[in-house]
């Protein structure tokens, strides 16, 4: 999913298979939601690779992309503090997924099949995005 950080909207979305790991989706997402250039698209850290990262400076996108230590290598202290804040930006993606699963009931798929999994995710989102818009014009 894809959420614009500034105030929450869903912009794009899709589902995948179970057995399909969701950090292959990334180049996917950023098509999907047009974004224009030089906007940093934040994701964490299971999105961290050097494909992924090379995908957004092609399309001459920001990367905000945290980063992950590895086996010997840990994290310096400039990328810790560097991943806090790409964290206190991605809090925004991650209230508008919780709303989803806890007052939307998409916590466990209602259906069988990707094509209607998807349906029920895209109508949720719409109604989301309709009721926050509702929520922003009248606040």
């Amino acid at each position: 999913m894809s959420v614009d950080a500034a105030n929450g909207f869903i912009l794009a979305g899709h589902i995948t298979p179970a057995n399909h790991s969701d950090t292959k989706e990334m180049e996917r997402l950023v098509r999907a939601s047009r974004l224009p250039e030089q906007t940093r698209v934040y994701a964490d850290k299971g999105f961290c690779s050097h494909a992924n990262r090379d995908k957004l400076r092609k399309r001459k996108l920001k990367n905000g992309i945290m980063d992950k230590g590895t086996r010997g290598h840990k994290l310096s202290d400039r990328q810790k503090h560097r991943n806090r804040l790409i964290s206190s930006v991605r809090g925004i993606m991650e209230r508008g997924l919780g709303t989803l699963k806890r007052c939307y009931g998409l916590y466990r798929a209602k259906y069988l099949g990707l094509l209607k999994v998807e349906a029920e995710f895209l109508l949720a989102g719409l109604a989301f995005n309709l009721k926050k818009a509702v929520r922003l014009q009248s606040g």
